[in-house]
């Protein structure tokens, strides 16, 4: 099904400045619509976009770092950001459902990644019920 897209400039440069300057953003008069969320979700989608893959890392990784390793993170970067974003979609579903905390603890963090449109893996860092910590 396709979804309409309907982009405001003012409503995008309203939320850049918000997000560039820590400020609260608030919905459009009556509330939240789904294309609310959607462009808000693009304008952080973009954020972190432009944050690039080192934002990212866990650990400290040296300057001098094989180039390529480097272009392998960019070439991955964004089928990274979406698995990630599909992730925290999918454990606000469940915090809504009430069924969050017979599998998660109330800090979550995982290492996600995903090959190509399909094959995401997920690697347990901490918070999640019935898995060790594994980093």
């Amino acid at each position: 099904m396709p979804i309409a897209v309907k982009f405001e400039k003012p409503r995008a440069q309203y939320y850049l400045d918000c997000l560039a300057n820590g400020q609260a953003i608030a919905p459009i008069e009556d509330g939240w619509t789904g294309n609310d969320m959607l462009a808000l979700a693009g304008a952080c989608f973009f954020g972190a976009l432009s944050q690039g893959p080192a934002s990212f890392w866990l650990k400290e990784v040296p300057e001098d770092k094989h180039p390529e390793y480097k272009e392998a993170d960019d070439e991955s970067f964004d089928n990274d950001l979406h698995a990630a974003i599909a992730f925290y979609a999918q454990l606000t579903m469940l915090v809504a459902h009430r069924e969050f905390d017979d599998s998660y603890a109330p800090n979550v963090m995982v290492l996600v990644t995903q090959e190509g449109d399909v094959k995401r893996t997920l690697q347990t860092v901490k918070g999640v019920k019935g898995h060790s910590d594994r980093i």
